[in-house]
């Protein structure tokens, strides 16, 4: 299982110096000719390798090589900075280093406090160090991008003459450090100096090869256009970098196994489950959104690349934005708007939806039950599709109050996948700017029976751009009822209080899906209790730091003082995001009609909304005669600070501007087939 197999051996060897992959239209090879690039690829490597090895002595102060011979495999560090990222992020995570870094400290005019500089647990970080960094991130994006027709020997040259490669040393003087000088140092090993312990040589470069490659991804991996990368082959002025070229080719290649790579019909690409040829059940690499601005801890050293764990303890999928690349016309006046239709369906639920399923034999007295939620409100939804004339009327209702809808929100088991499409049609159709939805489901794609999430962005066909994608990904936990909630609810002549109660839907993939909406902004949707549980879904998504998480709740009003506004308070201080939380209103109807949770018509609190701009969350009512709200979110720039002192300027936040209740009129007598009996009864 842990054999380094010929499998890792090719994965690795397409991410070495001067081996680019092969445009996918690119003519099949003879062996002969095979074995002739392999010669011009390592004579092109030996030429680097005479430019290090002439730099060691003046890295060790002319101390010998540890190994004693340079090996190219073990001692250059990769070609891409994802790679890059990916072992040093490892190393700095598992050695404990990312809590011993501090920007340089000094001491405040007549403070007795003891200066930083005493202390051997601090490795400080200064403007000295910063500026290194920032110098070699950008001279390796700015390396010389390759003729495809010219000699890869002349390449190298030219590579290694150009005015940047001396600014990129740093990045081979730390990988040379940590893996040929510090080759056999156990990675958890304090040296000691008289009776303390202090900092291994090597963590400072460990941390220097981290930074360098966070600093060197900035911005790559949202937007994967494949014309933009045939004309940046052809020597066209793109806005890609050259690594970032590499990669979406190899992604093209790959998934789609297509011999071109333009064309009308794009292939519906694989996502991106990481960036590193990293074995995935070691470690996974994918861009990241948001820094954490509280806390010590691996994610708040990166602005740019996010480590996650291996897929055994969950997946991350990016979908990137496989849209055509925004002009620059149009980025230098970008409406930063997006007005979300909430719709919390369903608006009737009573407890001839909640039906016992199954018991657990454990040989003894029965302790747990599993119940299954019946969607009857999709049942009057027949021939006629009442569900989408009701849309219809909503959204209309909704362009009212705003010029464009840009998105609709439905809640957590609202929709069955097969009406899910319905709905995505119907909103390609007839809502212009529509850019996402997402709901809900009871199936999948294959007609598995569970809970789902489903989420789509959408082609802009209006503009001939390409770039519609969905997601569907299964919660992660359980609904659990108690008797308090089943007393609650009034379910208690349906399912005994006697027992606990769980959902009855099987756990299986544990994949947070990560989906980029416009230029570089990126949502993440949970189902209600993966927004309580701390693992594994909250893990990944702390990592990537999305600056939208969407949380469906079947659940009682969304009120300051319950559990999802706390949960969403921990996400929006770490990593920062934004966190909409949305209900159906069926059970606080329910609960309004026995008696266990009075209304007083106005506090049918259906969403809340929590970004990092206020200490207190916003609350949403939808009134007992609206059928949704129109949510106004604005996208504001945010300057997001690293432990080491490295800012990120250009990080995006998504910030509450306003919201209000959406009402369909004759709604009572036009669509009572949606809104159901314990709704009407309300009204």
């Amino acid at each position: 299982m842990f054999d380094f197999s010929q499998a890792d051996r090719d994965r690795y060897d397409t991410r070495k110096w001067f081996r680019t992959p092969a445009p996918s239209d690119a003519e099949p090879t003879t062996d002969e000719v095979a074995e002739d690039r392999l010669k011009e690829t390592l004579l092109a490597e030996d030429i680097l390798v005479a430019d290090i090895e002439a730099k060691i002595a003046r890295w060790t102060d002319g101390e010998d090589n540890a190994d004693g011979v340079f090996d190219p495999g073990r001692h250059l560090p990769p070609r891409l900075p994802y790679d890059v990222f990916a072992i040093a992020a490892h190393l700095v995570e598992q050695s404990g280093i990312y809590h011993h870094l501090q920007p340089t400290k000094k001491a405040v005019a007549g403070s007795c406090g003891v200066s930083s500089s005493d202390s051997s647990r601090h490795l400080e970080i200064d403007d000295a160090d910063r500026d290194q960094i920032t110098v070699a991130a950008q001279a390796w994006r700015s390396l010389p991008r390759r003729d495809p027709k010219a000699n890869l020997e002349d390449f190298a040259k030219s590579v290694l003459a150009s005015p940047h490669w001396t600014a990129l040393e740093p990045l081979f003087e730390s990988w040379w450090i940590v893996f040929a000088r510090h080759a056999d140092s156990d990675v958890r090993e304090r040296p000691e100096d008289g009776n303390r312990k202090v900092q291994p040589d090597w963590w400072r470069h460990a941390w220097r090869l981290l930074a360098i490659a966070d600093e060197a991804a900035a911005g790559t991996g949202f937007v994967f256009d494949v014309d933009e990368v045939q004309a940046y082959l052809d020597g066209a002025d793109t806005e890609i970098v050259w690594f970032e070229a590499d990669v979406i080719l190899e992604h093209v290649v790959r998934s789609s196994g297509a011999i071109e790579i333009t064309g009308g019909d794009k292939q519906e690409f694989a996502d991106v489950s990481s960036l590193s040829v990293a074995r995935r059940s070691m470690l996974n690499v994918l861009p990241k959104v948001r820094t954490p601005s509280v806390g010590c801890t691996l994610r708040s050293i990166s602005h740019h690349l996010a480590l996650l764990p291996p897929d055994g303890i969950v997946k991350g999928h990016w979908t990137p934005n496989y849209r055509r690349r925004p002009t620059r016309e149009a980025e230098n006046f970008p409406d930063r708007r997006m007005n979300l239709l909430l719709v919390p369906l369903p608006y009737s639920v009573g407890p001839r939806c909640f039906r016992p399923s199954q018991i657990e034999d454990c040989g003894g007295a029965p302790k747990i039950g599993y119940f299954d939620v019946d969607q009857d409100w999709l049942a009057a939804d027949g021939r006629d599709c009442p569900l989408e004339i009701f849309l219809d009327d909503l959204i209309m209702a909704a362009k009212s109050h705003a010029s464009e809808i840009h998105g609709v929100v439905l809640p957590e088991l609202a929709l069955d996948y097969e009406r899910f499409v319905k709905i995505k049609n119907l909103l390609r159709d007839r809502c212009e700017g529509i850019e996402l939805i997402v709901s809900g489901t009871s199936t999948n794609r294959e007609g598995d029976v569970g809970n789902f999430v489903a989420a789509s962005t959408f082609k802009d066909t209006s503009a001939g751009l390409e770039g519609g994608r969905e997601t569907v990904r299964e919660k992660h936990h359980r609904w659990k009822l108690d008797a308090q909630q089943i007393r609650d609810y009034g379910l208690q002549g349906r399912l005994s209080p006697d027992l606990a109660w769980w959902e009855n839907i099987p756990l299986q993939s544990r994949q947070v899906d990560f989906t980029v909406m416009r230029r570089d902004s990126v949502f993440a949707a949970m189902i209600c209790e993966d927004l309580a549980r701390v693992d594994p879904c909250q893990q990944i998504i702390r990592a990537v730091g999305p600056n939208l998480v969407i949380a469906l709740l079947m659940d009682a009003p969304q009120i300051e003082a319950r559990w999802p506004a706390r949960y969403a308070t921990v996400l929006a201080e770490d990593p920062g995001c934004a966190v909409l939380t949305l209900t159906s209103r069926g059970l606080m109807t329910l609960q309004d009609r026995i008696g266990t949770h009075r209304s007083n018509g106005s506090d049918r609190v259906i969403a809340l909304w929590r970004d990092d701009s206020s200490a207190r969350p916003s609350t949403l009512e939808c009134p007992y005669d609206a059928q949704g709200v129109l949510l106004t979110i604005v996208e504001g720039g945010s300057n997001d600070v690293s432990l080491d002192g490295r800012c990120d300027g250009h990080a995006k936040a998504w910030r509450h501007a306003g919201h209000l209740p959406v009402r369909i009129e004759g709604a009572r007598s036009r669509h009572a087939a949606i809104l159901g009996p314990e709704n009407l009864a309300s009204l």
